[in-house]
């Protein structure tokens, strides 16, 4: 319903702001930081999409945390097992 709202008026804020809130719940966090800043571009008072933002902001900023502790568990991993000559 949402995108359907943003093809027949591109100019409609709320639209964007229910399709970036869809995503974000959905896990989607990219282009749901996308479709709110279209909505803040259109309307920069939405105070919805404000909140929204900084939520969609806070959500990726922790996956990225997560993805180095990640990389950086995998090269521990990784150096141990070089040390124990288990890798050449």
């Amino acid at each position: 319903e949402s995108a359907q709202g943003i093809k027949l008026s591109p100019r409609f804020a709320d639209a964007y702001y229910n399709l970036g809130n869809l995503l974000l719940g959905t896990g989607k966090i990219e282009p749901a930081i996308e479709r709110l800043e279209a909505a803040l571009k259109l309307q920069p008072e939405h105070e919805k999409a404000k909140r929204k933002l900084k939520d969609a902001r806070d959500a990726l900023e922790k996956k990225v945390e997560a993805f180095k502790e990640e990389v950086d568990q995998a090269i521990n991993k990784a150096q141990r097992m070089l040390d124990r000559g288990e890798l050449r």
